[in-house]
């Protein structure tokens, strides 16, 4: 539903959008009825900057650039679905609160600490 936005569709922030996954959750969103691509995230000084993250994940443009600046994408959002590292996770996170979907692949200890930590922070939200 990406492009085409219904009054009902939850409006979804992937970030990491230029990685492997987030390229796939690009696609998925795209294919979802009731949800629609409102923003794209990619780490500062990312190639993919400035460029359409449909056109990245193989599809036509949806006319949502890849950005590194979370807050202006978060303030619309209504979810964030997250496959970056742990450290970015916590960064964005504290920008609002929203719907929370992350990925992290391998934690270690350093990594546990900062997702409870970012837990114990949003939930006295």
């Amino acid at each position: 539903m990406t492009g085409r936005q219904a009054k009902s569709d939850m409006r979804l922030v992937v970030a990491g959008a230029a990685g492997r996954m987030g390229r796939t959750l690009v696609r998925l969103i795209s294919e979802t009825p009731g949800v629609t691509l409102s923003g794209a995230l990619e780490r500062e000084g990312s190639p993919a900057l400035g460029q359409d993250a449909g056109v990245l994940a193989g599809l036509p443009p949806l006319g949502v650039t890849l950005a590194d600046d979370p807050l202006p994408l978060l303030i619309e959002a209504e979810g964030i679905l997250d496959f970056t590292s742990p450290a970015s996770t916590v960064f964005t996170s504290m920008k609002r609160p929203a719907a929370w979907i992350t990925s992290t692949p391998r934690p270690v200890n350093r990594s546990t600490e900062s997702l409870g930590a970012m837990a114990a922070m949003t939930s006295r939200r």
